[in-house]
């Protein structure tokens, strides 16, 4: 235990679970997000599709992003299934997966994997009609972007994603940090 000044840029990447911890933490974040001597660097990225639409501006970058779509329809959904059978809707807002639903079509069915909480969770559509009306309460909800499923799984089957800690250097140039 010591005591030592506030520094003077703090990134939050907690996530407060318990209601306890949130009620004793969210002052004390508040006061520092207002702290004129402190950057605080937790407000989060902006939203999915604002990122890819930076990122696809990139001659480097945007060959390296698989095809990503706003969605406002279920139409959207229905044409990119018959094109690749399967595809995956992430909210344009959120982090650690939250509210991803992976999208497969058979010659019968429509098979949507998403989680909640720690639990994996099916629902399954007959008709194109029954699940275009699904899609269309889902995206009057919350907004998506649409990209091909991709195959990212470990040799024990589970899903796993890479990321980088890209930061410009002092010459102004981009650097992997971690």
């Amino acid at each position: 235990s010591d005591t030592f000044p506030i520094p003077s840029f703090i990134y939050d990447r907690c996530f407060y679970n318990r209601k306890e911890s949130i009620k004793k933490s969210k002052p004390i974040v508040n006061w520092l997000k207002k702290n004129p001597q402190v950057t605080f660097l937790g407000f989060g990225l902006p939203d999915k599709w604002r990122i890819f639409s930076l990122l696809q501006s990139d001659p480097i970058i945007s060959s390296y992003l698989p095809d990503t779509e706003l969605v406002y329809h279920a139409e959207q959904i229905l044409r990119r299934l018959k094109i690749d059978s399967s595809c995956l809707l992430k909210p344009v807002t959120g982090s650690r997966g939250n509210g991803i639903i992976a999208i497969n079509q058979t010659s019968e069915t429509i098979t949507l994997t998403y989680h909640k909480g720690s639990d994996k969770k099916t629902k399954i559509f007959y008709s194109t009609k029954e699940f275009s009306g699904w899609c269309e309460k889902l995206l009057h909800q919350q907004t998506y972007i649409m990209q091909p499923l991709l195959s990212l799984y470990d040799s024990h089957g589970y899903p796993f994603d890479i990321r980088l800690f890209l930061q410009k250097n002092r010459y102004g140039k981009w650097e992997l940090v971690g």
